[in-house]
Formats: structure tokens, C-alpha cells, sequence
């Protein structure tokens, strides 16, 4: 549905009630932001009273009282057999099974329930199905290999094992923590990322102009701007190494 209307937006958002970032230290900052790129990533806001429990008064409340990523069983797999090379290997199922009875049989250690992680030959065509979730990759590394030969294959690899998952990685911010700081108040970003996290929940689409009006009301931005601009600025936001590297360069300080 196309929401052309600022009438027709959802209840519980409140341009007022975001004003408190203006105050929070970067510390905050970054976590709500990782926040909302985690529940973009695990499709958290499709759970019940996602945006009446988790974002209240425009901050993500935190039941757990960690922002980890959760595993969601109904969350799309990745494709079973990812690349390759001679000195680096995907982990496999296989693998997580003989790791198991290696435990078991030197440590008496049990790490699952059953005595294997496949236990019937129902199972056995899974055995070299890569373990690959959340659009990371499990693997092995040969050090009998030289480092040359590591880092080559790994630099080689990172780039089929992106596409092999489907994951677009979004172009990274150039820019420093304080200049994205800024950008953040100014373009309302972070109310902006709440009503895109909305759309993907219900799978309205509000058209540029009522974000114009909506989020900058005295009209400091237009529908042009919130297009072209302020919106792939927002979409940037949700990359998590831009969020490693602002964490990063906040700890420096």
C-alpha cells in the first residue's frame, strides 16, 4: 500500500520523541543504531508488538538486555555448498560431527543431545553442507599453507562467499564519526531508518514526500532530497562495518 497521506502513518511514531538523541552520548548512539541493523539483518521486526515493545518513545528497548543477534528458525537459509580453496575450507556439517565425537571420546565432552549432530543416513546428504548463517562463513584454515597462500585465497574468497550468500554490502561512509554525527540529527536519520523498518514489516511504501513533510516540517529537506540524499545516507547506517569502524573510532578517542 502507498502511504501518501502523513495521516496514514503508523501510531506509535512521534517525531518528538526522537529529540533525545540530540543529547545521548556516541556510546548510545552507536548501540541503538546496531540495534535496528540487527533487526534488519534477523527480520525482527517481524515479530509481535516489534514497534510497540521494542521501539518505545523512538528508542530500542532491549528485553534481553543485549542487542546479539538471535537465530530465527524461519530465517532464509544460505545455499548449503559455498567456494573453496587449498588452504581454506568452509566448516561443514561433517566436520561439526567428527568435532562432536572428538569430544566425546578424549574429553567426555557432549556437546549435543544426541550422540551426533546427523544421526540417521536420512541425514548423510547434508553432511558437506557448509555452515553459513546470518551472512557468515564458519571455516577452516590450512597452516601448513604459507601465509602468502592464506591471505590470497581468503582476499580471493571473500568476494565469491558474498555473492554465493546474496549479501549486498552497502558502500562504506569515508567520512569521520563527528561529521556522521551530525548528518545523523540533522537528516533525522534515525526516525527515518524506524518508518523504513516499518515499511519492510508491512510492506506499505511511503512515498518521499510525506517523509519530507513528516520528518522536516519547517521543510529544510525535500522530496528530491530525501531521495537522492538523506535516504542512502540512512540505508548506510545499517552496515555493520560502517558500525565497527565508528565504534572503533570512538574508542580512540
Amino acid at each position: 500500500m502507498k502511504i501518501n497521506k502523513k495521516s496514514n502513518l503508523p501510531l506509535w511514531f512521534d517525531l518528538s520523541d526522537y529529540e533525545f538523541f540530540e543529547r545521548v552520548d556516541d556510546d548510545e548512539m552507536i548501540y541503538q543504531l546496531g540495534c535496528r541493523a540487527n533487526a534488519i539483518m534477523t527480520e525482527e521486526y517481524n515479530y509481535e508488538n516489534f514497534f510497540t515493545q521494542r521501539l518505545v518513545s523512538g528508542r530500542y528497548q532491549d528485553i534481553t538486555d543485549s542487542c546479539m543477534v538471535q537465530i530465527d528458525e524461519e530465517y532464509p537459509q544460505s545455499a548449503a555448498r559455498i567456494s573453496d580453496s587449498r588452504s581454506i575450507y568452509p566448516l561443514t556439517v561433517g566436520d561439526v560431527n567428527h568435532i562432536s565425537s572428538f569430544f566425546k571420546s578424549v574429553h567426555d565432552i557432549q556437546l549435543f543431545d544426541n550422540d551426533s549432530v546427523v544421526p540417521s543416513e536420512n541425514h548423510l546428504s547434508a553432511m558437506d553442507d557448509a555452515l553459513s548463517v546470518f551472512y557468515g562463513v564458519c571455516c577452516r584454515i590450512d597452516l601448513m599453507k604459507n601465509d602468502e597462500q592464506i591471505l590470497y585465497d581468503m582476499k580471493s574468497l571473500l568476494k565469491k562467499w558474498r555473492a554465493e550468500l546474496k549479501f549486498n554490502n552497502s558502500p562504506s561512509i569515508k567520512t569521520s564519526w563527528s561529521v556522521v554525527r551530525d548528518k545523523i540529527i540533522l537528516y533525522k536519520a534515525i526516525p527515518l531508518i524506524d518508518l523504513m523498518i516499518w515499511e519492510l514489516a508491512t510492506e506499505n511504501k511511503i512515498t518521499d514526500g510525506v517523509l519530507a513533510v513528516t520528518l522536516f516540517p519547517e521543510g529544510e529537506y525535500d522530496a528530491i532530497q530525501i531521495a537522492q540524499t538523506i535516504k542512502p545516507f540512512a540505508k548506510q547506517l545499517s552496515n555493520n562495518d560502517n558500525l565497527e569502524k565508528f565504534e572503533s573510532e570512538i574508542s580512540m578517542k
